[in-house]
Formats: C-alpha cells, sequence, structure tokens
C-alpha cells in the first residue's frame, strides 16, 4: 500500500473483565517517522502496543499494510515487519551482545541486518563481545533497539526506552530515534512519559486518556492545548 499508511488503527477496543483499558481508538502511523503516544498510568498506551504486537485479544481493526492483523499471532506480525521493545531490556547476562543479537537474527522473517549495523544504527559503543551484564541502564536500552532492528522492521514499537536513564543519555536516544527514521527509513510508534523525549522525536503525538484518544497533532499543539495539559502535562508545564 505505497498510498496509504503503514498501519491503520480502528475502532480498536481492549477490555479485561469489565474494565475497558483501550476505548475505540484509532490513528494512522505513516510509512517513515515517528509518531508519539502519550498519557497518565494506566492510560492504555502500553496495552495499545500490546494490541498491536498481539498479546492481548482486541476488538475493532488493526491493519498493517493493508493486511488485518486481529487474526494473526504474534509471531506472523512480526514475519510481517513489526518489531518491538519492553519496558524492561530482555537480556541473559552470560550472553554477550553479539550473542543477543544472534537470536534475533535467527528469528528474522528475511535477511537479517548485521549485528555490526544494527549495534551502529543505534549509537552503541560497547564492543560485540561485551557481556550483557556489564552494559550499563542505557546501552542495554540502546542494545534491545538494536535487537529489534536486526529483523530489519518497518514498524518499531518503543516502550517506554527512557525509563531509568539520564538527561545526557535521553539526548542520545533522541539521536538515535531519529537516525533510525532517516536513515534506515522506517516508522516509530513511541511511548514514553519523558515529555521532552517524546515531543522532541514526534512529527504527530497522541495523548490516551483513561482508554480514550483525547488529542493528536504537532508537539507544539500538544505542548499549547490546554485539554492536554488538564489532563496530563499540569500547569506546571503550562508555566515553563
Amino acid at each position: 500500500m505505497a498510498d496509504g499508511p503503514l498501519l491503520r488503527i480502528e475502532d480498536l477496543t481492549v477490555a479485561f473483565g469489565a474494565v475497558t483499558a483501550v476505548d475505540a481508538v484509532g490513528f494512522d502511523v505513516p510509512a517513515r517517522g515517528t509518531i508519539g503516544l502519550i498519557g497518565p498510568n494506566g492510560a492504555g498506551k502500553t496495552t495499545l502496543l500490546n494490541a498491536i504486537s498481539g498479546f492481548v485479544r482486541a476488538a475493532g481493526s488493526i491493519a498493517f499494510d493493508g493486511r488485518e492483523l486481529l487474526d494473526r499471532s504474534p509471531v506472523a506480525r512480526a514475519r510481517l515487519g513489526i518489531a518491538r521493545t519492553f519496558q524492561q531490556p530482555r537480556m541473559f547476562g552470560d550472553q554477550t551482545l553479539l550473542d543477543h543479537l544472534r537470536v534475533a537474527a535467527d528469528h528474522a522473517p528475511g535477511d537479517a541486518l548485521a549485528p555490526a549495523g544494527a549495534v551502529e544504527a543505534v549509537g552503541l559503543a560497547a564492543p560485540l563481545d561485551a557481556p550483557c551484564r556489564e552494559l550499563s541502564a542505557h546501552e542495554q536500552t540502546l542494545a534491545e533497539i538494536a535487537r529489534a532492528l536486526v529483523q530489519r522492521p518497518r514498524l518499531l514499537l518503543l516502550d517506554e526506552p527512557a525509563a531509568g536513564l539520564v538527561p545526557t543519555e535521553v539526548a542520545e536516544l533522541r539521536v538515535a530515534i531519529g537516525r533510525l527514521t532517516a536513515e534506515l527509513e522506517l516508522a516509530v510508534l513511541l511511548i514514553d512519559h519523558d515529555m521532552d523525549l517524546v515531543l522532541q522525536a514526534s512529527d504527530t503525538v497522541h495523548v490516551l486518556d483513561f482508554g480514550k484518544r483525547i488529542f493528536a497533532g504537532t508537539p507544539e499543539e500538544v505542548r499549547s492545548s490546554q485539554l492536554v495539559i488538564d489532563a496530563y502535562l499540569g500547569t506546571d508545564w503550562e508555566a515553563a
């Protein structure tokens, strides 16, 4: 679908018993660039990523390059070109960085990106033979993104990659995200509570509250929206 969005979400709803975590959400993700997703804790952000990945049951529609995803397994979705990271990097301490990346390469749907290329793409300076247990939190975050990139995804889902990072590391992460969309020509759907990261890295930002999408716009429009300030950013942000 060269002329349409890479990902189209329509009327997406996820419920856990009587609790509706994602409530009739819909938006498009273009084939290139970064889309931000923000909202308070419990707003449904990670649940939405889980629905896209196939980890939770959902109603509505999620179409990837024109193909409906809801009837496909997580593995089938990954083979179509969807990769993601998690809030806690999933590493084994005895593995080297190269081992960590090779596991992903072995499961790539097509020709895998070379581990050295993935590491370079995210700006990770650690050597490939470094034990994962010796990587800093920032290096582990970059290694998780590199692991996803090895599979050559068309859509990369990032779930709170800035968690636990200091401001200088967040700034490096922002540069890395921009480099990925520019050089690898992929789409990124970014969730994070670091507003500077999301608003500086994203082309468009969607705001969730209590499972509903309450606002969407450019970072500048999000910054100035009284609705978003009241629901999430707070008056301190407005005064900043």
